[in-house]
């Protein structure tokens, strides 16, 4: 049994993989085969059995699992059961990152920014790591746009109601109000239905 570098030095890291491969795979993936398959890769290499994890995870990798490609990524940058390999973990952090990974996206990022297998450039990594903001920023502009014409009709909507409740209690205040000068004068309405008739 061969005893896993970073499972040992970061167990909490190791977990919270696992947990997401359990977690984000169950949403993202219908077939239920491939989410006992992370799991199982994920126990087995929690027990040391790296190299039958690897299998598992290539494998999902192949067909386009993207926590799949992750777990390689950190594997082969970490040489958590494997040798380490920048260039390798570099392949498969790329392939997760270009399926909207952002764990994968702050690895590459991460990568760049410490110059592990690449030329260090903190520009790079910098983009890198900001990525997941940048698409959340450029959809809220998105949603924003979509839906403020809507809000401006609902806002005109709810001032013209407002508008037509006002002029409606300044009717009913009018009324109230003649009706109380009337009643001061000491006019009745029979005395104005009288005087209106006697009119020309």
């Amino acid at each position: 049994m061969t005893r896993s570098l970073f499972s040992s030095a970061f167990p909490g890291i190791r977990a919270a993989v696992a947990a997401a491969a359990l977690g984000i795979a169950g949403a993202a993936l219908a077939d239920t085969d491939a989410d006992a398959a992370l799991a199982e890769a994920a126990k087995l290499h929690r027990i040391g059995q790296t190299q039958d994890a690897v299998k598992i995870w290539r494998n999902l990798a192949a067909a386009g699992q993207s926590d799949a490609r992750y777990n390689l990524g950190v594997i082969h940058q970490h040489a958590d059961g494997v040798p380490r390999d920048y260039a390798e973990a570099m392949k498969w952090y790329t392939q997760a990152a270009a399926q909207g990974d952002v764990y994968a996206q702050r690895a590459i990022g991460e990568m760049y920014m410490r110059g592990l297998g690449v030329a260090r450039n903190e520009k790079a990594g910098m983009r890198w790591m900001m990525l997941d903001k940048i698409a959340a920023h450029h959809e809220h502009a998105t949603v924003a746009r979509r839906w403020q014409g809507q809000l401006e009709r609902a806002i005109l909507q709810d001032e013209q109601q407002r508008l037509e409740q006002l002029y409606s209690q300044s009717l009913d205040s009018g009324e109230a109000v003649l009706a109380d000068l009337k009643r001061r004068a000491g006019m009745s309405e029979e005395d104005e239905a009288t005087r209106l008739a006697r009119l020309p």
